[in-house]
């Protein structure tokens, strides 16, 4: 659903126009109240020090309207001692029995009530942490990057949260350590708290901000810290692994804080963490591999240095750690400018998404990466990574910049250079650059990217979408608030894309509009529409098609989802393209029958149909149900259930989750373990019975 996740803190930022006087986002520094005693975090709010009259109170309206008052009071009250920030808020409610929560997974409650904060070092413009919680206890976390919000991190926070006759109340604990601040006699930060009333969709911020500004993320209010000296914390996890088909495994990882903001990180056969089967995946047809996302914890921490201004088009991600898929050992030195990562993986053949030569061994990766910002403005970077595979090799390197003018103009550029070696052949070189420019007032967005990738570019340790391509992409997008009464935002936007082969050759031209509502009830609606031609395989088709799609939230909890796609393409399949439509319908719903418990069910149908005489139809019907129980913190269960019509195939996952104490967790189940064959891109799903333990040791 276009509405889930972080789809609603970023329609902050793309959709509101501005709030307050233009002075207000440049709050004076302020100082919070040091404690000798940590409060207790339980969402009590007992501790005498949350009754400071030094709270924040002075909320301001930013969706569903923005600039009106807050229909419901909040209030954050901020404390700290030499390792810890802490944050209380009163979110009172005058219908308590319609607060929106449930007890979910880490990153699943964001359409419920909640509130967070928005954390950032002062001398940074970017790299922001995102922490949230519901009535409920239940975290979510993000960072921001330089490619928008990245919820697949998990930073090391506490929170708790109760619900009484008037309202919630919620605390957090936040480790100074995961903030990166430089210890010493004097620490500041910009901090933003928000909060969201899930049944109206009615979000409040904390400053008065201009958030038209690509910045706005880095300009909250100004607090100081004395004393603090979080930042040489050592963790040390410890990981079991053993299943029924399996030998067992030892794992570990070790993070170290060595002070300042630089941090170690060494890891020995990390959890392998494996992408779990209840996001089903429609295969037919695709055109590119479906890159699966990180979710092991040695590669998370401290991604997002990692990240190149620029990424997401044609050169998706320079660094993607799913690559590195077996690593035996592991480190990474990172600061808040500078990060290195070094692994050895064990593979098969040197390329990761192709063929290899069959035979099993050790290749050593090494990424570098620096970033400096010479102005608040302006961040300058470089990057260089290498894969080695015996006399094999892909070697990259490359610069990136990323520019902010007045704050409404963003300018992303990067170019990367390759050297390649595989087999017996000669050495390959090749270079792939991308410049984007985007402005942003308080109704437009207007974006124009430019890149080119040559035939010999080659990038093994990131996501590159092809190779012997030149693209144009511009973008325009328009926001109308307050349309009618029953109508509160109206979004409609024109988009070309423009392709050519390295030849230049005309390869693609597309032009697409869309309009997006925000409907009555907590609904929303949106309609695209589709219009122009590509080459493929030697052969010009013409691609025309739509798409609708209808979704909105229900009390006590729950949402619903459908949408339609039309679409007149060729068949994605490079030995016999052929013109014909395609096809999906998906239907999915989500309902809360309690607090503890949550089910999930979603059906799709992806089908093509040729236009040539012989008639080429494909089908795939994909059928899934969830179903997560959590009466605690402590314990949970999950099961997943998915049908293939076409295929014949029906897998079921079970997992239950076990919490013995704050720093263990286990985990035994039934499940799907996807695995690549070895020599091929072909992968295979073992079913297998698991058990996963895992502690960590705090110093």
């Amino acid at each position: 659903m276009p509405r889930e996740r972080l789809g609603i803190v970023a329609a902050l930022a793309l959709t509101l126009g501005w709030v307050g006087e233009p002075g207000a986002c440049e709050p004076g520094i302020g100082r919070v109240a040091r404690v000798e005693q940590a409060p207790v975090i339980d969402g009590e709010l007992r501790e005498a020090c949350w009754g400071a009259p030094a709270a924040f109170t002075r909320f301001v309206s930013v969706l569903p309207i923005a600039g009106r008052e807050p229909s419901q009071p909040t209030r954050l009250a901020l404390a700290y001692d030499g390792e810890h920030l802490y944050a209380a808020f009163r979110c009172e409610d005058s219908e308590p029995h319609r607060i929106r929560s449930h007890v979910c997974r880490r990153d699943e409650g964001f359409s419920d009530d909640w509130v967070g904060l928005y954390i950032n070092e002062e001398s940074a413009s970017r790299g922001a942490a995102e922490l949230f919680v519901n009535p409920h206890g239940c975290p979510m976390d993000a960072l921001q990057t330089a490619q928008g919000d990245d919820i697949s991190v998990d930073f090391p926070f506490f929170t708790a949260a109760r619900r009484d006759e008037g309202g919630w109340t919620a605390e957090m604990a936040i480790p100074f350590r995961i903030l990166r601040l430089p210890e010493g006699p004097d620490a500041c930060i910009r901090l933003i708290a928000l909060r969201h009333i899930g049944r109206t969709g009615e979000q409040v911020l904390f400053p008065a901000l201009d958030i038209r500004r690509h910045d706005w993320k880095a300009r909250g209010v100004r607090l100081a810290f004395q004393g603090i000296h979080g930042s040489r914390a050592m963790d040390l996890e410890t990981v079991v692994t053993a299943s029924e088909r399996l030998d067992p495994e030892v794992g570990g990882s070790a993070h170290i804080g060595l002070g300042g903001d630089v941090r170690l990180d060494v890891t020995w056969k990390p959890d392998f963490s494996q992408v779990e089967a209840d996001a089903p995946q429609v295969d037919i047809n695709r055109r590119f591999p479906v890159w699966f996302p990180e979710k092991r914890p040695f590669f998370l921490t401290g991604r997002e240095i990692f990240v190149l201004a620029g990424e997401g088009g044609t050169v998706v991600r320079a660094f993607h750690s799913r690559t590195i898929e077996r690593p035996l050992l592991g480190a990474r030195l990172t600061s808040r400018h500078i990060g290195a990562l070094f692994a050895l993986d064990r593979v098969t053949g040197l390329r990761r998404w192709g063929a290899g030569d069959g035979s099993e061994g050790l290749a050593p990766v090494g990424v570098v990466r620096a970033q400096f910002e010479p102005d608040p403005a302006c961040a300058l970077g470089f990057l260089a990574a290498a894969l080695e595979s015996g006399d094999d090799h892909n070697r990259v390197a490359g610069a990136d910049a990323d520019w902010r003018i007045g704050g409404t103009v963003r300018i992303e550029c990067h170019t990367l250079r390759s050297h390649t070696r595989e087999g017996p052949g000669p050495s390959r070189t090749g270079h792939a650059e991308t410049l984007i420019v985007g402005i942003r007032d308080r109704n437009s967005d207007i974006q124009a990217q430019a890149s080119q990738v040559s035939p010999d570019f080659r990038l093994d340790i990131g996501c590159l979408e092809r190779a012997a391509l030149r693209s144009l992409r511009v973008g325009y997008r328009h926001t109308l608030s307050e349309v009618q009464s029953w109508l509160t935002l109206v979004r409609p936007g024109l988009q070309r894309h423009l392709q050519w082969t390295w030849a230049g050759e005309r390869s693609e031209d597309e032009s697409r509009l869309s309009l997006y509502l925000d409907l009555p009830g907590s609904a929303w609606a949106e309609g695209v529409r589709y219009e122009g031609g590509q080459r493929y395989a030697g052969r010009w088709f013409t691609t025309r098609g739509w798409r609708w799609a209808i979704g909105g939230r229900w009390l006590p909890g729950g949402e619903w989802g459908f949408s339609r796609t039309r679409r007149h393409a060729p068949r994605y399949h490079p030995g016999s393209p052929l013109a014909g439509t395609h096809r999906n319908v998906t239907a999915q719903i989500e309902i809360r029958p309690r607090d503890w418990a949550t089910a999930h069910a979603v059906w799709s149908r992806d089908s093509f149909q040729g236009r040539s005489p012989a008639g080429l139809s494909t089908r795939q019907t994909v059928a899934q149900g969830r179903l997560t129980v959590q009466p605690g913190a402590s314990i949970g269960f999950r099961a997943t259930v998915t049908w293939v019509r076409e295929k014949g195939r029906f897998t079921s996952d079970l997992v239950a989750t076990v919490r013995p104490g704050e720093s263990a967790v286990m985990h035994l189940g039934w499940g799907s373990l996807h695995q690549r064959e070895p020599g091929s891109d072909a992968a295979s799903f073992q079913r297998v019975l698991f058990f996963k333990t895992a502690w960590i040791i705090h110093g």
